[in-house]
């Protein structure tokens, strides 16, 4: 298809977890609705080998965690950046 995804599987601690397995569904269903710039586009949902996974456009960058672990809190101009 010419694009570069992720996939984001889920842990398969809680994949066993009936109330944790429809977390994936529902969020596929919230992401696949949503058409936005800040909002990572959500191209499909599937089950493989018993595991969720959400396949996703990958977004070049530090995620939001890794960034406030280096910088500490971040300032609120810089957090809605």
């Amino acid at each position: 298809m010419d694009r570069l995804d992720v996939l984001k599987l889920m842990n398969p601690r809680l994949a066993g977890k009936a109330a944790q397995r429809q977390r994936p569904e529902r969020e596929v269903g919230a992401v696949a609705r949503l058409r936005h710039p800040n909002i990572v586009a959500a191209h499909e949902g599937f089950e493989a080998g018993g595991t969720p996974v959400l396949v996703m456009a990958y977004v070049e960058g530090a995620d939001l965690d890794s960034l406030v672990r280096q910088q500490d809190p971040l300032g609120v101009r810089q957090g809605c950046d």
